[in-house]
């Protein structure tokens, strides 16, 4: 019975090296390097259904036509994203671009590994290589290396695969792309998985995992979420690994593409067959089978035949079980997929020795054993030993110089501290003396304004006592006038009244006129009303 509607993923490589993260040159680049003609490109060499579409455009709408098929058939069709791949090879030649042909190269070195064709995978992706080491394109090279890794991978040439991603995490690191640097340890963790080193494994992936939460990097952490999940199941923590394969699901929704829905229904069945739950089993995987035979994805075709074989094993149908081995057999044995191959002989010579048919069983050991130390042999752990020693040595001097750059910047750290402290003691020494220098001025400034304030007091005082002095006189002359004026006054009106000569009565009443004018001005003077008050 289903566990969900839309399940999750299984153990998968980081596809960073699948088509919608790959360094395929952008328009503008193309826009550079192409001419301004609009025919440039000889349309003679597209196919005739091509050469008819293509007719009228540019030769930039040509190459951004190809690369969006690429793109929108790269999940669905990969045959036909790989048809659609070799016309742009043909246009980028006709560029001239190196580094367009370097992309083209390395999409159809991936398209032929999603096919099954590993060797010519290969083929495409060292064309890619040289071309790229030609030209020093370090970004270009990191991640062709990354492609030739899983390629080896799938392959099971683990040493081989296991060196090429070594190389594409040196020159990431070089570069300090964090994002790049978590795809190859999920790579690498990945080679782990499968040389059933499992803890080692699980140690990558929590490492890419961190690194991702770090950078906020979410591509492929659905696929992570179930390489993580494989491992719990692995290891026989099979609720933690159906937890953990749930947030692959959460990652990836609410879409998910085909090839997500391919590999998660894989990640469940995987997960229900080792809780001999067959039912449910039967259904995630055969439902990931029928995905994995639309997308043409033989890799997980032949997981799903292994397990969906085992299932009719236990069921005791035994001719239906061979007959799913060995069509997964042939399947992989012309991929050249390695550990699968010996997989499905170890499921052959374990079902010919339940049916007793032990000559058939001793053919089935010997291939197995055959590929188990091509495999695992000693040679190959030897090279792989030797690789992680090469690995940690390198790791150990980059600590090293990780560590000198530190203790370097410490040192430069404090002589600018040093710097900053000897400048604020200046500096706080300089305002100290300004500040002194300010309060004595304002000291001085003080005792300036003391002294002239009790100099003008001083004046003041002298001024008031002069004033006084001076008003006290001149009251008393006032008073002194009030009496002469009051007797002339007197005498004038005496003859005006007795004296009857007109000439004389004149001068009496101008006499009489001045003293009443010299009187007034007596009575409004000021310092009469002081000294009356």
């Amino acid at each position: 019975m289903a566990r969900h509607v839309m399940p999750g993923y299984i153990l998968q490589f980081s596809f960073v090296v699948l088509l919608v993260t790959c360094q395929v040159p952008d328009s503008e680049s193309v826009r550079q390097s192409s001419s301004t003609s609009l025919h440039k490109l000889d349309r003679s060499v597209l196919p005739d259904s091509l050469r008819e579409r293509y007719k009228d455009i540019t030769d930039l709408q040509v190459y951004d036509s190809l690369y969006r098929e690429i793109i929108r058939n790269g999940d669905k069709d990969n045959k036909l994203a790989l048809f659609y791949c070799e016309q742009l090879k043909k246009v980028t030649r006709q560029l001239g671009d190196s580094l367009k042909i370097v992309g083209s190269h390395r999409l159809a070195g991936q398209l032929h590994r999603r096919i099954g064709d590993v060797d010519g995978a290969l083929s495409e992706l060292n064309a890619a290589v040289r071309i790229a080491q030609r030209n020093d394109f370090q970004k270009e090279l990191s991640t062709i290396y990354n492609a030739l890794g899983v390629t080896y991978t799938y392959r099971s040439d683990y040493d081989d695969a296991l060196q090429f991603h070594l190389l594409a995490l040196e020159l990431r690191k070089k570069a300090g792309d964090k994002e790049q640097i978590s795809i190859t340890l999920h790579n690498i963790g990945f080679i782990h998985f499968y040389l059933e080193d499992y803890e080692t494994a699980l140690t990558y992936y929590e490492e890419c995992l961190k690194l991702k939460r770090e950078v906020g990097y979410t591509f492929d952490l659905d696929i992570l979420h179930i390489n993580i999940s494989s491992c719990y199941r692995k290891l026989g923590m099979l609720e933690r690994a159906m937890t953990t394969a749930d947030s692959g699901f959460l990652a990836c929704s609410p879409k998910c593409s085909e090839r997500m829905r391919m590999v998660g229904e894989l990640s469940y069945g995987s997960i229900f067959f080792e809780k001999k739950q067959f039912d449910s089993a039967a259904y995630y995987l055969q439902s990931s089978y029928d995905i994995a035979l639309k997308t043409g994805d033989k890799i997980i075709q032949g997981e799903n035949l292994i397990l969906l074989g085992q299932i009719k094993v236990t069921e005791k149908n035994y001719i239906e079980a061979e007959n799913i081995f060995l069509e997964g057999l042939k399947q992989t044995i012309s991929a050249k997929y390695g550990s699968l191959t010996m997989m499905f002989y170890s499921q052959l010579m374990t079902l010919s020795n339940i049916r007793k048919n032990y000559p058939r069983a001793t053919h089935f050991q010997t291939e197995y054993i055959a590929i188990r130390d091509s495999i695992y042999g000693n040679q190959v752990r030897n090279k792989l030993a030797a690789l992680q020693v090469e690995t940690k040595a390198r790791n150990d001097q980059l600590i090293i110089a990780h560590k000198e750059e530190l203790i370097q910047s410490e040192k430069t750290q404090k002589i600018l501290v040093a710097t900053i402290l000897v400048l604020l003691l200046i500096i706080m020494a300089a305002l100290l003396i300004i500040l002194r220098n300010k309060q004595r001025l304002q000291r001085l400034l003080d005792q300036k304004v003391t002294e002239r304030t009790r100099e003008l007091e001083e004046n003041r005082f002298a001024l008031e006592q002069s004033v006084h002095w001076q008003t006290s006189i001149m009251s008393k002359t006032i008073q002194d006038i009030k009496a002469p004026l009051a007797t002339i006054r007197g005498v004038s009106e005496i003859a005006l009244n007795e004296i009857k000569n007109g000439d004389a009565r004149v001068y009496f009443e101008k006499m009489e006129l001045a003293v009443r004018e010299l009187a007034s001005l007596v009575e409004r003077s000021p310092f009469k009303h002081r000294i009356e008050t």
